[in-house]
This record gives structure tokens, sequence and C-alpha cells, in this order.
């Protein structure tokens, strides 16, 4: 790898292996780190992976630790990575801002307002660079999907809807699906895009929905019932929905989970449904075929 990826850690897992690797980003101009789950019987090579694109103030590590995915991506011969959620250590962080702008608060888009524009290219890294830079060193295919909770849920359907047929499916747990219209996530547009609404629209997954014009798309979410910002409407998932049905290409699959929060408990519990959803597309043989060696389990 030529120390373009260097790696910091590795761990057995479901005869896996789970690893992080740091490299320096040349589109956030920072050190990024990552984390990544090799399955122990790929179900080709190179390895189709999933992206999960991780939450508001958390790091690439939570999810790794908290999901337990590599238990079911060992089974279908799938790659998981978790990157982080925004740049670490750069020449911005001394920023006056408020909890939903920077740090761990990348919201996974461009930046184009210049306090931020330098660091904050968090699409192009996830979309772009690191895609590469794991299908050059680590075997990972470029056939990829792509998932994720709350601003990572938002992050996914971005990727998905933004450069149509470069993944394979698609599905979020309780995603900002309106962001322009989220008090929340106002705050970090203002400060990565400026005052003016218009230029949100091109990073707003609802919007994103009605103007989008490729081939179909299935978008799978899971909503909680009980999650705080479900309740105030800061994620809008039912509009989403009104916007899907008035597009031919796209089916919003709302599944709204009664009793269940925003936490990583909510996304376990339905982490076999959202996996699968991707193994079909990825590696639909799995499926087709129960008793091969990499559907039996561990």
């Amino acid at each position: 790898m030529e120390d373009v990826l260097v790696e910091e850690v590795v761990s057995k897992c479901y005869n896996g292996y789970d690893k992080i690797f740091a490299h320096h980003s040349e589109s956030l101009k920072c050190t990024m780190r990552f984390a990544i789950f090799f399955p122990p019987k790929p179900c080709e090579r190179p390895i189709p992976a999933i992206y999960f694109l991780s939450d508001m103030t958390h790091d690439f590590q939570m999810a790794a630790k908290e999901l337990d995915a590599q238990r079911i991506c060992a089974q279908y011969g799938i790659a998981i990575v978790f990157p982080d959620t925004s740049p670490r250590e750069t020449s911005i962080d001394h920023l006056s801002k408020p909890p939903a702008v920077g740090n761990g608060a990348s919201f996974y888009v461009d930046a184009t307002d210049e306090d931020w524009s330098l660091h904050y290219k968090m699409f192009t890294y996830i979309t772009e660079e690191l895609p590469s830079l794991l299908e050059t060193h680590l075997e990972l295919s470029p056939k990829k999907s792509v998932m994720g909770l709350g601003m990572g849920g938002h992050g996914a359907m971005l990727c998905a809807l933004k450069l149509q047929r470069k993944y394979e499916s698609v599905s979020a747990y309780a995603p900002f699906c309106n962001p322009s219209v989220s008090t929340i996530a106002q705050e970090a547009f203002t400060a990565y895009f400026g005052d003016e609404r218009s230029s949100w629209h091109q990073w707003d997954a609802l919007h994103l929905v009605q103007s989008y014009v490729g081939p179909e798309l299935p978008i799978l979410i899971d909503q909680g019932s009980k999650d705080i910002y479900f309740r105030e409407n800061q994620l809008q998932p039912h509009a989403l929905v009104r916007a899907g049905a008035t597009n031919d290409s796209i089916s919003v699959i709302l599944r709204v989970q009664e009793g269940y929060d925003h936490s990583y408990n909510f996304v376990k519990t339905f982490l076999d449904d959202h996996i699968t959803f991707h193994a079909n597309t990825l590696n639909p043989s799995v499926n087709n075929n129960e008793d091969d060696d990499t559907n039996s389990g561990l």
C-alpha cells in the first residue's frame, strides 16, 4: 500500500477482520481515519461493500463497535466501511459554531462558504476519494451500496440521488429528509452554503427526489415513532414519501417502527433487514442458495 493507507488496528471478527486505517485526504486537507470489516469468505473479488454513514457528533468507530454489522456482512461475504463524519484537526476547528456545524456534523456535503470550503468537501471524499483508495489498495469492488443514520441517512440518500448508477442500493434510519426546513440542519446549511436557500436544494434529499432522472431507485427508510427529532418535525419522512409519489423512478419504502427512538438499539433491531436489502443487489446469489457456505453463519 506504500503507506497511502496506514493500518493502525487489526482484530479478528467472525473469522474475518476488523481494521482501522489512517490516510491523508487530498479533498479534506487533513488526516482521516475509517473502520472496515473484511468478510472471511468474500462473495466475489473484488469485494462488494456497504458504506455506513454515521450521525451527527459520532465518529467512524461508534457504529463499527455498536451495531455488530460484521456478523451479517460475514454471512453475505460483503465488506462494510465506516467513514468518519467530518474532517478532523483542521485549521478551522477554532471557529465559533453551533453544535450541528463543524466537527462530527458535515452533513456529507461539499461546502461553498469560504470559511468551510477548504476542508469541508465531504461529499467528494465519501463518493470519490475514499472509494478510489479502497478499490485501488484494499481490493474493494466498485459495486457498492450506502446506508446511514440521521445525518448519515441523509448523506446516503445524497449519494444515491446525485450519482445515479454509482450505488446499487440505498437505505436510511431516521434521516433528515428535507433539511432545508429543519431548524437543526438549517444551522449547518447556513454555515456551509450561506443564506441563499435556493442553493441548498442541490443538497436536500426531498428536492433531489423531485428532480431525479435515473434508473428506478427504491429507498428503504426505518423511522422510530419515539424519535425526538421525528416528533419535533425535524426529519420529515412523510414529506419525502409524498415527493417520491410524484416521480415514477422513485419508491420510498417508509416503515415507522412503534416505540423506537434514535439510538443504535433502534438501528440494530432492523439491521438484518437493511443488510439483506443491500445484499440482494450486491450479491443476489447468496439469497438464492441458502446452503452456500457464505450464507450459513459462522
